[in-house]
Parts: C-alpha cells; structure tokens; sequence
C-alpha cells in the first residue's frame, strides 16, 4: 500500500511533463538534442511534453538524467529529482 504525505502535493504526470519542458527550455536545449543525449526518441518526448502520451520509467530516468537530475523515490512514495 502506498500512503501519501498529506503535507505534501500529489505528483502527477502534469508536473512531470512541465518539469521536463520547463528545464529543457532553461537549459535551452532543444528536443532533438534531448533525444541525443537520452536515447529517448524526439517524437515520445516531444508527445510526452504535450500531454498526447505518457513516458515509461526508463524513458523518463533517461530524459532527465540527459537533463542534469538524478530521481530518487523513498519507501514513503516520495519523489526527489536533484
């Protein structure tokens, strides 16, 4: 059973997908270039940021460690991205 820290906002696919476009777009890099670095296909990124598809875990991992970011997820469902 997962129990959620009340304290805390549920994460949704939403928040990941604009935390994916938002840091891409910071970091000014372009989708094509994402895909480079991640091995993660230009149009599942591209459909992922918006919002035609969800991204499978190893996908995502991929994309935003090419992002700069580590993802850490606890006993207590709660998800870091550093």
């Amino acid at each position: 059973m997962v129990v959620q820290d009340v304290n805390k906002p549920a994460l949704t696919v939403d928040h990941l997908r604009k935390f994916v476009k938002s840091e891409r777009l910071e970091r000014r890099v372009s989708r094509k270039r994402l895909a480079q670095l991640s091995g993660v296909h230009v149009e599942t990124i591209r459909r992922f940021e918006n919002g035609e598809t969800r991204m499978n875990i190893e996908d995502f991992v991929k994309v935003i460690e090419a992002l700069g970011f580590n993802l850490t997820i606890t006993r207590d469902f709660i998800c870091y991205l550093k």
